[in-house]
């Protein structure tokens, strides 16, 4: 993956995401959610300077590196999804709500 002989160890955000072929925005959001650590080379932490270590990013590729999923397995995660759906005529819905509420109106003590 990387070069680790390399005399400058820390790659700025645009080299980090070359690498990982995503923009420095998503970078970025990546290392704000917590998924690839950094190295703060500024002199606070209101608006850090980020810096990665290669290992960093070997790592981040070597957790999400996965595996196409089976088509057959897709098919049922597909299938056991759409049987927990059930299709409604939504204006009968509607006229029954509407008729529940015009029976409780009606059955109000006090009203006329």
């Amino acid at each position: 993956m990387i070069d680790q002989t390399d005399p400058s160890p820390l790659l700025t955000p645009a080299a980090a995401a070359k690498i990982l072929a995503v923009s420095v925005k998503q970078l970025t959001h990546l290392t704000l959610a917590g998924e690839i650590p950094f190295v703060n080379i500024g002199l606070g932490n209101k608006r850090p300077t980020r810096r990665y270590l290669p290992t960093d990013i070997d790592e981040f590729i070597a957790r999400r590196r996965t595996t196409a999923m089976p088509l057959v397995l897709k098919q049922q995660i597909k299938s056991a999804a759409s049987a927990t759906y059930e299709i409604i005529d939504i204006e009968k819905r509607l006229a029954d709500l509407r008729a529940a509420r015009q029976r409780a109106r009606a059955c109000r003590p006090g009203k006329s």
